[in-house]
C-alpha cells in the first residue's frame, strides 16, 4: 500500500501540470498525456473528469482541430472515445483564476510545492492558481513538522513527538512509517512504531518533533505490511472492531455520488456497483464501527445503509428520534 501522501503529492502535481498544457496554444491528447506521464489513458481521463467536474476549477474541454457539441464531446471524451484528438481549455470565469478545492493534506502539499518550485511567487502574482485556506492550515510550523516526518521516513530515523492528549502533554519516541488520512473527518497520522506495537499520531494534536538523529533503526517489514494491510480497512481511529462488511446506497443528489467517488478512491477494498439511473451501490470492508457511523449520518438521507443490518437499524432509529424532537416544536 503507498502512502497517503505520495498518492496526493502524484494526482495533484499531475492535476496542475495537465491543466497548464491544456491551456497552451497546440493542445495535447489524452494518448500524449498518457505516454507523458506513463500512465493508463483511463488514469488521463480520471483526471479530466475530476477536472470538468469540480465546481472549483471551471473549465471546459474542446477538440483543438474542430467545433463540437461541448456537452456531447464531453461525455465521448471521458469514456475514451477521443483519446488522440488534440485538446485544450478554456476558462469560464472572467478573472482568469483557477480554484482548487483542497483538504488540509493537499494544501500542505500544494503550499510546500509551489514554495518549492516558485519561491517568487509568480503563480500568486498571475492568479493562476488560487488556494482558499486560513494560516494555520499551512503554517510554518505545520510544513516543519510534515517535512521533517519525511526526512525521518527516508532516512529510518527515531522521531521525539510531544502531542496534546486527554491527560496532557504526552512525550512518545518513535520510529515513523507513512503520513496517513482519515476517510472519516479528514485528518492526518502519522503511523508509527513505537515500542512493539504501531500507534497514530494525530498531526494537528503535535507540539513538536524532534528527529533523533544518533539512533537509525529499520522497521520490521513483515509487521509493517501487516498493519498497512490492517490500516486498509480503517475509517477512523474511535476503535479496533473488524473489519465487517459495509454497503449503502448512494443516490444520485447534489453531485454526492461523484464527490464520494473521488473521497474514497483510495480505499483499495471499495466497490463501487451502479444499480440503476441515478443511484449507485458502494461496498467495503471496514474497521472503527463508530467512525463510519458517525460519517454516515452526516450524509443524511442522500444514502441508505444496507450492511451491516445493526449500523441500518441504529440510523433509522437515530431518524424517528430526531423526526420527535422536531415534532415536540411544531
Amino acid at each position: 500500500m503507498s502512502a497517503v501522501n505520495e498518492y496526493h503529492t502524484n494526482v495533484y502535481e499531475r492535476i496542475t501540470d495537465i491543466m497548464y498544457l491544456l491551456y497552451e496554444a497546440d493542445g495535447i491528447s489524452v494518448c500524449e498525456l498518457a505516454s507523458k506521464y506513463q500512465l493508463p489513458p483511463e488514469t488521463i481521463l480520471e483526471d479530466l473528469k475530476y477536472m470538468l467536474e469540480s465546481e472549483a476549477l471551471n473549465i471546459f474541454l474542446f477538440p483543438y482541430e474542430e467545433e463540437l457539441d461541448t456537452d456531447e464531446f464531453s461525455e465521448e471524451l471521458l469514456h475514451g472515445k477521443h483519446n488522440d484528438v488534440r485538446l485544450y481549455a478554456e476558462r469560464t470565469d472572467d478573472d482568469y483564476m483557477v480554484s482548487l478545492q483542497l483538504s488540509s493534506f493537499e494544501k500542505i502539499f500544494l503550499h510546500g510545492f509551489l514554495q518549492a518550485h516558485d519561491p517568487e511567487g509568480k503563480f500568486y502574482e498571475t492568479h493562476e492558481i488560487f488556494m482558499k485556506h486560513t494560516p494555520e492550515e499551512t503554517s510554518g510550523e505545520v510544513l516543519q513538522m510534515i517535512r521533517q516526518i519525511k526526512e525521518a521516513i527516508h532516512g529510518h530515523f527515531r522521531l521525539l513527538i510531544n502531542a496534546r492528549t486527554k491527560e496532557g502533554i504526552r512525550t512518545m519516541e518513535v520510529v515513523p512509517a507513512e503520513i496517513v488520512k482519515m476517510v472519516s473527518d479528514g485528518s492526518c497520522y502519522c503511523m508509527a512504531r513505537s515500542s512493539d506495537k504501531f500507534v497514530y499520531i494525530r498531526l494537528d494534536k503535535v507540539e513538536r518533533i524532534r528527529i533523533l538523529s544518533k539512533d537509525r533503526q529499520e522497521l520490521p517489514e513483515k509487521e509493517l505490511e501487516q498493519e498497512q494491510k490492517r490500516f486498509a480497512y480503517r475509517w477512523g481511529m474511535r476503535g479496533d472492531d473488524g473489519p465487517f462488511c459495509f454497503a449503502m446506497i448512494v443516490y444520485e443528489e447534489a453531485n454526492l455520488p461523484n464527490r464520494l467517488y473521488r473521497e474514497l478512491e483510495n480505499r483499495i477494498n471499495g466497490k463501487w456497483t451502479k444499480q440503476k439511473e441515478g443511484t449507485w451501490l458502494y461496498e467495503d470492508m471496514v474497521i472503527d464501527y463508530e467512525s463510519l457511523k458517525q460519517w454516515v449520518l452526516e450524509l443524511g438521507s442522500s444514502v441508505r445503509v444496507r450492511k451491516p443490518l445493526r449500523l441500518a437499524e441504529e440510523i433509522r432509529r437515530e431518524a424517528y428520534q430526531r423526526l420527535a424532537l422536531y415534532e415536540e416544536q411544531v
